[in-house]
């Protein structure tokens, strides 16, 4: 039986946001029809070995000290993109403000 995995993923931040009043992202490394590549050089997935560096610092764009929804975003479609040749396409799903911090850059 055919699965949708981010159908899913979606029902349930759905449900997570109407129960919590907070709301949910969710990031995946791909869409149900795309590619989640993984090499040596990254050490197993290039969407993890981006989502690390990314919260660690490298999405940081404004230099506020803080990796926010919007900055990974952007970081994690713009550097797989590239590192993969347009082979991958991550994907976010956002019931909360792009503003919202994820991680204190150190």
């Amino acid at each position: 039986m055919y699965c949708d995995v981010n159908e899913r993923i979606n029902g349930l931040a759905g449900a997570l946001s109407k129960i919590s009043q907070t709301g949910v992202v969710t990031f995946s490394a791909s869409s149900t029809e795309g590619y989640s590549l993984e090499n040596k050089k990254w050490d197993g997935g290039v969407f993890t070995h981006c989502l690390i560096n990314g919260l660690k610092g490298a999405a940081n764009k404004n230099g506020d000290e803080w990796v926010d929804i919007n900055e990974i975003d952007n970081y994690l479609r713009k550097k797989i993109m590239v590192l993969t040749g347009g082979k991958q396409k991550p994907k976010m799903n956002n019931r909360l403000s792009g503003e919202t911090p994820l991680s204190k850059v150190r």
